[in-house]
């Protein structure tokens, strides 16, 4: 892989992008970053849906940002990608990979034909009948949008030299290397993305398909206003009730119903990891994403967790030009996955 290289990440809403260079020592230098609205249904669950209004965008922000590269590392995540917990024989990495269509077809929701699967061992597991194992994570897409999407950003003159899973590039920026067991939680627009990890090697991933867009949603229909309203009306009220005058009591009704069944699905995973893991208990959770800018998020989710909440900082661990110094909370919600793309960037 190039050394100098940059992160894509394709949401619902918007492309970001950062061009980043991996120093000998093992160091990334971010030499830009640039973030572009998508129409709406450009992007759907995950996969390209209007490749020709993607690729217009992507010419556009090379240009703009003056990227000096048109390597691309793109990252592949959402409802088109599914991790599940696997244990194989403890083989060479080639005989694992040999192995896998024979193993692992109920366990995902495409034919093994039509998919993209990898697996990334985390420790060694309990002997079994067939010798030693291995514990690890069973990543699948569906071949055709990672097809669909590679095909629209070549579409825009660039070369995909790789396509790289978003839970893994949001562990490098923002996860906690810590001893511990840590979270990440991931707010996009329609899927929340779960990753815990173990002595900073992530051990778990759950990609749940609903995110910030589904109070949108529910104002927009149950109040039948139009959607950049209904998003003003969200950004604005927040998780705050007591505080909205008496006749949007309505509305901050419908974003906190909304906002609880998120919530819960997160407060589920959770538990589930430590019912399965032994002595898993998460010490804290990385809150991130364009969806935990919701206002009284971050407070409601550690209450209802009771675990520690940390402050994504996904620009501590790269050097960063003098130009992008002065980004702050917003940026650091949004960027971490096109930062963490860039991060997998060699020497």
């Amino acid at each position: 892989m190039s050394s100098h290289i940059v992160g894509v990440d394709i949401g619902q809403t918007a492309i970001r992008a950062v061009e980043a260079k991996a120093s000998k020592n093992g160091s990334v230098e971010v030499r830009a970053y640039h973030e572009s609205a998508l129409p709406d249904g450009a992007v759907r669950n995950g996969e390209i849906v209007e490749p020709t209004a993607v690729a217009t965008i992507l010419k556009k922000m090379w240009v703009d940002a003056k990227f000096g590269t048109k390597d691309v590392l793109l990252g592949m995540g959402d409802q088109k990608v599914v991790a599940r917990d696997l244990v194989m024989p403890k083989l060479t990495q080639k005989e694992i990979r040999d192995l896998l269509p024979l193993r692992v077809q109920e366990l995902i929701p495409m034919p093994v034909a039509e998919a993209i699967i990898d697996f990334y061992p985390v420790a060694d597991g309990a002997p079994s009948d067939e010798g030693p194992t291995v514990r690890g994570l069973l990543i699948a897409a569906y071949a055709d949008a990672v097809t669909t999407n590679v095909n629209a950003v070549k579409r825009a003159g660039l070369h995909v030299v790789g396509v790289d899973f978003i839970p893994f590039a949001l562990q490098r920026a923002v996860g906690q290397p810590s001893e511990g067991v840590s979270a990440i939680v991931d707010i996009g627009a329609t899927t929340t993305n779960i990753i815990v990890s173990s002595r900073g090697v992530p051990d778990f991933v759950r990609i749940i398909p609903s995110g910030s867009e589904d109070a949108t949603r529910a104002l927009v229909l149950q109040l039948e206003i139009p959607r950049d309203q209904a998003e003003k009306l969200k950004v604005a009220q927040g998780l705050h009730p007591e505080i909205v005058p008496p006749n949007d009591a309505t509305s901050a009704g419908i974003i906190l119903d909304t906002t609880r069944e998120l919530m819960t699905s997160v407060i589920n995973t959770l538990r589930y990891y430590s019912s399965t893991h032994e002595n898993a208990r998460v010490e804290s959770l990385v809150l991130t994403g364009n969806g935990a800018r919701l206002r009284g998020l971050p407070a409601a989710l550690a209450q209802s967790t009771g675990i520690a909440l940390v402050a994504p900082a996904p620009f501590e661990r790269v050097r960063m030009p003098k130009s992008l110094i002065g980004f702050g909370v917003s940026e650091a919600l949004r960027a971490g996955a096109a930062v963490g793309l860039a991060m997998g960037a060699r020497s």
